[in-house]
């Protein structure tokens, strides 16, 4: 066997191992970058679902802003109502204790 034939036959035997690993490998790639693609279609996905929800809570704290601010008001209103009302109250014991205290020292 001549060197020629020696590295064709070396060529031969090369070609028909590395060939198919590097074919399998070419598979494995494809696979890798449409997995890829497919989850970073799905990231982008999440991503803009994340926005949204993001959004929508953003929402939601302020219409529970605005509730909280309404039913403040409504409770600091019906407080003061309540405190008028007491002094109104202790206003008219005391005219009233005033005229027994009156009605007592006279008897």
């Amino acid at each position: 066997m001549n060197v020629q034939e020696t590295v064709d036959s070396l060529r031969k035997v090369l070609e028909s191992v590395i060939a198919p690993g590097v074919e399998s490998l070419r598979l494995r790639l494809d696979a890798l970058e449409r997995d890829l693609q497919e989850n970073g279609q799905s990231i982008d996905r999440l991503d803009a679902r994340v926005d949204r929800l993001t959004g929508r809570m953003e929402e939601g704290f302020s219409r529970m802003d605005a509730r909280i601010d309404t039913l403040s008001s409504s409770i600091n209103a019906r407080v003061d109502h309540l405190t008028e009302r007491m002094e109104d109250g202790f206003s008219r014991m005391d005219t009233r204790l005033d005229a027994l205290t009156s009605a007592i020292l006279n008897m």
